[in-house]
Order: structure tokens, then C-alpha cells, then sequence
């Protein structure tokens, strides 16, 4: 993708690269229609996958002495603030002067504050070893069910993002 990358840390920038989704949004409407109708189906995905995530991970998680939730992965990148938008939410305040190695400012002690649907895209896919382990060997069928939903938000958030870059690049060259 030729979309453009954010930089962790940079708070100016973050909030800089925030308010320049939310023009390019405000003004080309109609051109981004699709992109809008693709992020209800998004959000009706990560609607979905919360029972799956929340039950299998949140008891281990919130026992767990090292989290690998660490500040720098719930770092939103330029395509999370594309999808943000274009569900109609606002990106999460992120603390740009916490440490990137330290444990993620959004995780609180029964796991992640935000909601599925406003979490960086790494946090919605990466879940440690031993998390899926303990997933995959509850309910093998669940476990499927999950894995489908997994795919399906990958599937349908590349489709956002390809007609958002195209609308982007043709107001960008």
C-alpha cells in the first residue's frame, strides 16, 4: 500500500495524521461511501470475535505477570486511523510519552480498556502462545468459528483499505 506511515512517539504527528483522515473524509463523502458501508461490516466482525477473545483470553491474561500487551503495539498505525473513521469513532488518545516497551497504556487489570473495534489492528490479531493454545484446546469448533472470523476481518479490512488508497491516491498525485 502507498498509504502514508506513522511515526511512534510523535504525538504531533499522531494527532496531525488524525485530523488529515478526518478532512480527506469530510471531503470526499461520496467518494468513500464504500469504504464507510465496508466498515459496518468491520464492525459487526469485531462485534463477533469480543465473545471469543474476551472468554479465552481474559482470564489468562489478566493472571499474566509478563503481558506482552507492551505501549508500542496499541500504537494505532495510518490504516487504523483510516478504519477508525470510517466506522464513525474516534481514534483512542494515545500517551505518546509512555515507553514503547512498557506495558501497553490501554491494558487494565481484566485486560484491554478499549473496545475490540478501537484497538490497534495488531492487538486485534496477535494473542501469545499460551493464549492460543488454551483457545485452540477448549472448544475445538469454537476455535474454527474463531479463526473464520479472523479471516473475514482480514478479508474485509483489506477491502477497505484498497478503495480508501485508490480515493486517497487519486486526490494525492
Amino acid at each position: 500500500m502507498k498509504l502514508p506511515e506513522l511515526i511512534f512517539g510523535n504525538e504531533k504527528a499522531y494527532l496531525h495524521t488524525q485530523k488529515r483522515v478526518a478532512k480527506f473524509f469530510h471531503d470526499h463523502e461520496n467518494d468513500l461511501i464504500n469504504v464507510v458501508n465496508e466498515a459496518v461490516k468491520i464492525k459487526k466482525t469485531y462485534t463477533c470475535l469480543e465473545f471469543f477473545c474476551h472468554d479465552y483470553t481474559g482470564p489468562i491474561c489478566s493472571e499474566c505477570l509478563e503481558p506482552c500487551c507492551v505501549n508500542r503495539h496499541g500504537f494505532p498505525d495510518f490504516e487504523d486511523l483510516v478504519i477508525f473513521q470510517a466506522m464513525g469513532i474516534k481514534a483512542p488518545c494515545f500517551d505518546c510519552d509512555v515507553v514503547d516497551t512498557e506495558p501497553c497504556q490501554f491494558l487494565g487489570p481484566e485486560g484491554c480498556i478499549l473496545p475490540r473495534y478501537q484497538r490497534s489492528y495488531r492487538c486485534t490479531w496477535y494473542f501469545c502462545d499460551y493464549c492460543m493454545d488454551e483457545f485452540q484446546h477448549a472448544k475445538e469448533k469454537e476455535f474454527i468459528r474463531f479463526q473464520a472470523l479472523m479471516a473475514k476481518l482480514s478479508r474485509r479490512r483489506i477491502v477497505l483499505l484498497e478503495q480508501f488508497e485508490r480515493e486517497w491516491i487519486r486526490y494525492h498525485h
